[in-house]
Parts: structure tokens; C-alpha cells; sequence
């Protein structure tokens, strides 16, 4: 009784927005770097957003029918001196990616949910790229926060 008590815990915890999703590296079916995650598409989506603003990616359009979020990472220096400041860290949580457009595929397939970034040609991301953004991305995922909670950038 008391394990199903916290197991249906957890699960209204997730449901409410406040539980992230445990993602991994990996790939998707057709062999493309992937985050992968045994949530279901529909947290999975609803977390997507959340991660992406959390990773100062700009969410500029969304297709949930396709499973397509369409993001853009711009950086917003103020200009030369602001990036002389060494010992600012204020990057420190966004993707380490070139500025430009990219889409966040969610898929389902199975018992798995699968998230791909591509760029606007819809060449994915590279394995080394998706690797050294994973710890940020697993946290961002992970993060127990609501959206309501996230200031508008």
C-alpha cells in the first residue's frame, strides 16, 4: 500500500509540471544522435519547452501535430567589452552551439520518446555537439520547475 502511495505521488508530481524527465544520450530508430527518454510523448513535449528556455534557446514557433519545436540560439552580448568579461559566467547555462535556427523533433516509438535537434535543412545535430551540451540539456530536462515559474526572454 505504501509504495503504491508513492509511486502515484510521483506520477501526479510529473503530471503537474514540477517532475523533469531522465533523458539520455543515444539514437533515434533511424541512427541519429538523439536525447532519449521512457517518458511519454506527451510529457516529453511539455518538457521541451521548459528545457529550451532554460538553455536560452528562443522558442519562435511550434507544430505539436508534427512533434516539431522550431528554436533559434542568439546570443545577446552588448558588444566587445561585454565579451572581455571573463569572469561572467551568464553562458554558462546556454547551449554551446552556433547562433542560427534549429528544430526540436519529439517522436515516439515503442516504449521510448526520442528528441532530435536539426538544423533548417534538417541535418541533425553531430554526436560531439549533442555530447558536450548533454549535462546541460539532462539538467534542463530534469529541472523541477514549472513554466509559470520562468521569466520571459
Amino acid at each position: 500500500m505504501y509504495v503504491q502511495n508513492i509511486e502515484s505521488s510521483r506520477e501526479r508530481v510529473s503530471q503537474s509540471g514540477l517532475g523533469g524527465i531522465t533523458v539520455s544520450l543515444g539514437s533515434d530508430p533511424e541512427g541519429n544522435p538523439a536525447l532519449v527518454t521512457s517518458s511519454s510523448f506527451e510529457q516529453t513535449w511539455s518538457r521541451v519547452r521548459i528545457a529550451m528556455r532554460l538553455v536560452k534557446m528562443r522558442i519562435d514557433d511550434r507544430d505539436r501535430s508534427q512533434g516539431l519545436y522550431f528554436v533559434s540560439k542568439i546570443d545577446d552580448e552588448d558588444g566587445f567589452f561585454e565579451s572581455l568579461a571573463f569572469w561572467s559566467d551568464d553562458d554558462s547555462d546556454a547551449m554551446q552551439i552556433e547562433n542560427g535556427n534549429y528544430r526540436v523533433q519529439v517522436e515516439s516509438a515503442g516504449e521510448r520518446t526520442y528528441i532530435v535537434f536539426t538544423d533548417t535543412d534538417d541535418v541533425p545535430l553531430k554526436a560531439d555537439i549533442l555530447a558536450r551540451n548533454f549535462n546541460l540539456l539532462a539538467k534542463a530536462f530534469k529541472a523541477r520547475v514549472k513554466e509559470s515559474e520562468l521569466t520571459d526572454s
